[in-house]
């Protein structure tokens, strides 16, 4: 676990938050502040693994629990704090409803016509 601390966490002035792998992030205010995570005020560096399944992206960058999905622009499991999304490159989306991350493949090939 990563022990770096935002010297400035007394001073927050944001009430604004972002999920990373569905852990809640604080947003710093003014620009140019580092995030932190808002259960330890932690540098929000990007080193914890998803909420649901536990694991951190492919090197690829792909969340582990879907993995690369053809013909996608942007994919996101949801981490179990929200649906999960699968933005394709025609512009429509696949949104995730009552999924189970154990029942996934880990490569999905989605097929259209433009």
């Amino acid at each position: 676990m990563n022990s770096k601390k935002n010297n400035n966490n007394n001073n927050l002035k944001s009430t604004k938050t972002r999920l990373s792998r569905g852990h809640e992030v604080i947003i710093q205010w003014p620009i140019g502040k580092e995030d932190v995570y808002a259960d330890t005020r932690e540098i929000a560096d990007e080193s914890r693994p998803c909420t649901k399944c536990g694991q951190m992206p492919t090197s690829e960058g792909h969340d582990s629990c879907i993995g690369y999905v053809e013909g996608a622009d942007y994919v996101c499991c949801g981490h179990g704090k929200e649906h999960g999304i699968i933005m394709l490159k025609n512009g429509r989306n696949i949104i995730l409803v009552n999924d189970d991350c154990e029942k996934r493949i880990k490569k999905i090939d989605i097929y259209y016509e433009d």
